[in-house]
């Protein structure tokens, strides 16, 4: 990006040079070392991004943003990579924000992206009208966001929501599929897979989703919480009460039945 910034501008710097007598390399030289600091300079200033949010067009770390040109317009695309061989894609949400060097970057998408999933659903709502806008607009930000962050909790709780006022309920599957089998250490995914899961109706394959999110992680309240309702919902009576007990004793802040 930055050395297509510095042709262009070398170009109308030597157009400048001819039309205004700048025939002395000398004097020519220092202008265009002023008119380069400037374009770098800006640089860091925000830039397009796909689906028109503002992001800035910098890189820090491992970073880097690629463009990439369709329909008349350019657009950001944010990556990351684990080394120097080259950027990739579908990375490790719970990975990347504790690391003190790419984590402002994992901000930046949740800013430019994820932030916007709610107020799109609270926009179908108050517009009736646009609702279908809405939804493809919120539906494009989910899966800009699960790209890069393959396993972030926000963006998979609300491509359910999304799925489910687009018509196609099942949305969300290939997405947390992908997510646990790239990194399957996380017991959130796995709670929120089988949490889903039993909203469908997938009460059997849930509960073993949630059965297995409390081996990997045996203090985490959400996933006795989740089971609870998985086997009130099944009919389980004692189950359920079982791991409600276990679910206020974790000190499960939801609601339980």
């Amino acid at each position: 990006m930055k050395r297509r910034l510095s042709q262009i501008m070398t170009c109308v710097i030597r157009r400048e040079g001819v039309g205004s007598g700048y025939r002395d390399y000398s004097q020519v030289v220092p202008y265009r070392m002023v008119i380069s600091f400037v374009v770098f300079a800006c640089l860091p200033w925000p830039g397009p991004v796909e689906g028109g949010v503002v992001t800035p067009s910098f890189s820090i770390g491992n970073w880097s943003p690629h463009w990439e040109t369709g329909q008349g317009h350019s657009h950001a695309r944010y990556q990351v990579s684990h080394h120097p061989a080259g950027p990739t894609m579908y990375h490790d949400y719970y990975q990347l924000k504790n690391d003190r060097h790419i984590g402002q970057l994992v901000r930046l998408v949740e800013s430019a992206h994820t932030k916007r999933i709610l107020p799109l659903l609270q926009q179908s709502f108050k517009r009736p009208g646009h609702k279908e806008h809405y939804l493809r607009q919120a539906a494009r930000e989910i899966r800009y966001t699960l790209d890069r962050l393959v396993n972030h909790p926000k963006a998979l709780a609300l491509s359910a929501t999304v799925g489910n006022l687009m018509g196609q309920p099942n949305l969300p599957v290939n997405y947390y599929q992908r997510a646990i089998k790239m990194y399957p250490k996380h017991a959130i995914t796995h709670a929120q897979f089988g949490n889903f899961l039993v909203g469908i109706g997938e009460f059997e394959d849930g509960i073993e989703r949630l059965k297995i999110a409390i081996k990997i992680n045996p203090k985490m309240a959400a996933s006795y919480g989740w089971l609870a309702w998985a086997y009130q919902k099944s009919g389980e009576n004692e189950l359920a009460q079982e791991y409600a007990e276990k679910a206020k004793k974790l000190k499960f802040k939801g609601k339980l039945p």
